[in-house]
């Protein structure tokens, strides 16, 4: 097979869980005779030539945002307000090609970061890698690790993150999951917010138990004074992986005499009591001890850690909840004895009893008494020390896991490509499209947005230029030229009394005999696929009720781009706040719109945000389609500066009364609104900095 494996994160370039996790799997592809290809991020070592030949033949490509052309699309992606949008966005460019030179077999993406967000809408609204499965790998949502270290405060950039990786493992082919408690944790999560999971395996990660014991075979460094046994702990200093109830069990053991030494090792997070140190708090927590019976220190080299391990008569990984880590698979692989939670994957890996011991999770008593009674029966130790080597080479075989992803892959190809075709203009019957131009004295930008139009590669639409009673002599001028030049069938005009933005295009949508429409502002360009782009995607998924496309942003050419925006579809949520929906010119289905109302006239600016307020709320769909098709305009006098900016929370305050059901989690979104003031002071520091740089 040709197979791609899409991550910011690998080994050796980066060693944390998922990065050790691409590593091992795309060694493990290669030695079974497939082609394998890796997207990765920029890494600071990606040219060492040691580490390349460390993935086994895989070949690496690298997914740069700053460096992938001059185009205006490249220059909008280079100067996007959020990292993780502008990676995922570098990262589909790159597959694009890749696909394009030879198709992949097998496609796969984290879920964490959704690295493959913007492929998959791609697949979804457009039919691209077509002929490939597209499988998202899981490994631990943001959502779920924000809520395990008790992060109850999330800002706007993480909420646009955790809705692109719900949208990543509800559009993927297959969810491939190590452990059956993630694989039901993910199902859960997408019923909850309305959505079908898609067809769900659980396949364990790869782990080269020989490999491991080779690398890991360091020095055991220093170590606490005493003779007790020896427990080590070593992953991010983080409130999910349990430290603080290991560091509670610790204190109880020793209160009570019995003789243990306690090493624990790893980075420090901003997960202690309300965003404190986790480290601080440890050493609050062992007061005297610490530096005596225990040591508290950051990361080790891999040899080194490798050689505390094989020092350690316990392993204690107390994790809250875990997925397949594999901070235990090398543990186990080292031959250690193992104490861990029963959260999770952990307990699917090792049989209390068997392979190691288990206790009740976040339960900081049951943690003392297991490990009490583990500390004091060496004979149980190097019993389940011995177990836990054979059981890892059984579960985490290389070739088994292989074996397993190839049968996977040909149960989910699909039959045939899912190609829709487009049908030439009618001539008798109503056009497909009705193109609503609202217009108000802006004779300067009129011919241009219409000259878009003329130049569409899609041609079954009409368009409806409703004059919203122009007072300027050359608008007015230029609405008569219109009406004398255009084709009455194709191009027409209405003229109404000034009623402001949503009433003018309520008239276009009242003259429109299409049963698509598509809002168009006479000051904006639309590039010439823009129409038969959206009009495919609706095709494509006939529950749509909205689909749209990138923005980006200019003054006064379309190629010199000054910003950009990528919207993200229905998410009621995120509705409460922002408008993350989609561009004011989205192709919608007519019969949803009057459903909704129509636009709202009384508002004087965000009447597509209200729009899409209502269609969310009755539980309509909206995709957009990954590619910047759409060139917004910038104007000092527009409403959106002007009315949009002077009058925002009085138009906002209007619009949530409007839809007082619209939150889907309330308290979800209150919380995204408490923390948006700062976030976008921050956000938009940012973006004039890249600005600066790119202009």
């Amino acid at each position: 097979m040709r197979i791609c494996l899409v991550s910011r994160e690998i080994a050796p370039f980066w060693g944390a869980g998922i990065g050790v996790y691409v590593g091992e799997m795309a060694r493990a592809y290669a030695a079974a005779g497939h082609d394998v290809h890796v997207i990765t991020a920029p890494h600071a070592s990606i040219d060492n030539p040691q580490h390349k030949s460390a993935l086994g033949g895989a070949t690496l490509h690298v997914a740069d945002a700053a460096r992938l052309g001059n185009d205006p699309a490249s220059k909008a992606i280079a100067i996007s307000r959020y990292s993780f949008q502008a990676h995922a966005l570098a990262c589909h460019r790159v597959l694009k090609d890749l696909h394009a030179q030879e198709p992949f077999d097998y496609i796969e993406f984290p879920e964490y970061w959704a690295d493959g967000y913007f492929a998959l809408t791609d697949r979804h609204t457009t039919g691209a890698f077509d002929g490939a499965v597209m499988g998202v790998r899981l490994h631990t949502p943001t959502e779920l690790a924000r809520s395990l270290n008790g992060e109850d405060a999330i800002d706007v950039p993480t909420a646009l993150l955790e809705r692109m990786e719900l949208e990543s493992m509800r559009m993927a082919d297959v969810l491939v999951s190590p452990c059956q408690a993630l694989l039901q944790h993910a199902r859960t999560m997408l019923s909850e917010a309305g959505e079908r999971p898609p067809p769900g395996e659980v396949v364990p990660y790869p782990f080269d138990v020989d490999g491991t014991r080779k690398l890991m075979a360091g020095s055991p460094g220093e170590l606490p004074a005493g003779e007790g046994p020896l427990v080590v702990y070593f992953g991010r200093l983080e409130r999910r992986k349990g430290v603080d109830l290991l560091a509670q069990a610790a204190n109880e053991l020793l209160d009570r005499g019995v003789p243990m030494r306690l090493v624990m090792v790893g980075g420090d997070t901003k997960s202690g009591r309300f965003g404190r140190s986790m480290s601080n708090d440890l050493a609050s927590r062992f007061g005297e001890r610490l530096g005596r019976e225990i040591l508290v220190e950051g990361p080790r080299e891999r040899a080194a850690l490798g050689g505390l391990i094989r020092k350690a008569d316990v392993v204690c990984l107390p994790s809250r909840w875990e997925n397949f880590p594999n901070a235990l698979l090398e543990s186990m692989s080292l031959g250690s004895c193992c104490v861990v939670g029963d959260a999770g994957g952990m307990a699917e890996i090792i049989e209390d009893g068997v392979h190691g011991v288990t206790f009740a999770a976040d339960n900081a008593d049951a943690l003392t008494e297991k490990l009490s009674t583990v500390l004091t029966d060496a004979e149980a130790r190097k019993r389940y020390a011995s177990a836990a080597v054979e059981r890892i080479r059984e579960l985490c075989a290389p070739g088994a896991v292989v074996a397993r992803m190839e049968r996977l892959v040909k149960a989910h190809a699909p039959t045939r490509p899912s190609v829709v075709s487009m049908a030439s203009r009618s001539v008798s019957g109503p056009p497909r499209v009705s193109v609503i131009v609202p217009f108000y004295n802006l004779a300067e930008t009129l011919p241009e947005t219409m000259e878009s139009l003329r130049a569409q590669t899609f041609d079954d639409f009409e368009v409806v230029v409703v004059d919203d009673g122009s007072t300027q002599p050359d608008s007015r001028r230029m609405v008569d030229d219109l009406e004398r030049e255009l084709d009455g069938d194709r191009w027409r005009g209405v003229r109404k009394a000034n009623g402001g933005l949503g009433s003018a295009r309520n008239a276009g949508i009242e003259a429109a005999r299409a049963e698509l429409i598509l809002p168009l502002d006479a000051d904006d360009i639309l590039e010439p696929t823009y129409i038969e782009t959206l009009v495919r995607a609706m095709d494509r998924d006939p529950s749509l009720a909205a689909v749209s496309a990138f923005a980006r942003y200019f003054e006064t050419t379309p190629d010199q781009v000054v910003g950009c925006w990528m919207p993200l579809g229905f998410d009621r949520d995120l509705l409460c706040c922002e408008n993350w929906a989609a561009n004011a010119t989205a192709l919608m289905r007519k019969e949803v719109i009057l459903e909704c109302g129509g636009y709202d006239e009384q508002l004087t600016a965000y009447e597509d945000w209200d729009l899409y307020c209502g269609m969310a709320r009755r539980g309509y769909r909206c995709m957009i389609v990954p590619e910047f098709l759409f060139c917004y305009r910038l104007r000092p006098s527009s409403m959106l500066r002007t009315e949009g900016v002077q009058r925002r929370m009085a138009l906002r305050a209007y619009m949530l009364q409007r839809h007082p059901s619209l939150a889907r989690r309330p308290e979800r979104w209150m919380l995204i609104e408490s923390t948006k003031s700062e976030c976008y002071k921050r956000d938009h520091r940012v973006q004039e900095l890249l600005y600066e740089i790119f202009r």
